[in-house]
């Protein structure tokens, strides 16, 4: 009964909250979209040592692809047993601001690393060069860290090849 659920909803939310032309077309979106959808792509190399060491270059899914990742993240939320989680719940997943970093990794693995904020009312600590921007644009292209924050920040790593995820880390409270 608990998986059906996890698949209706899983599908409600994902058939609510896209934007699509085509099913196989990469997904590109604009400004607007973005924050519509609370969604973005973050592709440069520059700031993958927050992500990981082991890449080798970029990718980016199309639609049904990102269906794909959205559902093994709706599973994955599901799997959680911390009854003391306020916000991470699987329906709340659509009122995250979440970063999609989707690379290829030293064996040739499709890996997404998903970075998943609830509020943007952090100060990011990214050096004095872009501390001017507005925070609601810094997370369209930046990868934000935050300390503590309970399940308001999370991050998960999942491998596309293999349709599973691999690491989730929530963070800790102060």
């Amino acid at each position: 009964m608990k998986f059906i659920q996890i698949i209706l909803l899983s599908f409600l939310f994902l058939s609510c909250n896209k934007i699509k032309t085509d099913n196989n077309t990469t997904v590109e979106l604009d400004s607007l979209q973005k924050e519509e959808l609370r969604i973005t792509f973050i592709n440069d190399s520059t700031q993958m040592h927050l992500v990981s060491d082991k890449y080798t270059s970029f990718w980016r899914p199309t639609w049904i692809q990102l269906d794909t990742i959205d559902s093994i993240l709706v599973h994955s939320i599901s799997e959680i047993k911390d009854r003391h989680l306020y916000y991470l719940k699987v329906d709340s997943l659509k009122n995250y601001y979440r970063q999609y970093v989707c690379y290829k990794d030293s064996v040739g693995d499709s890996i997404i690393f998903v970075n998943a904020m609830y509020h943007l009312n952090y100060l990011p600590q990214l050096g004095e060069t872009i501390n001017s921007k507005p925070k609601k644009q810094l997370w369209q292209k930046f990868i934000i860290t935050v300390n503590d924050g309970g399940d308001s920040y999370w991050r998960i790593w999942i491998n596309y090849s293999k349709k599973k995820q691999f690491r989730f880390i929530i963070n800790g409270d102060a």
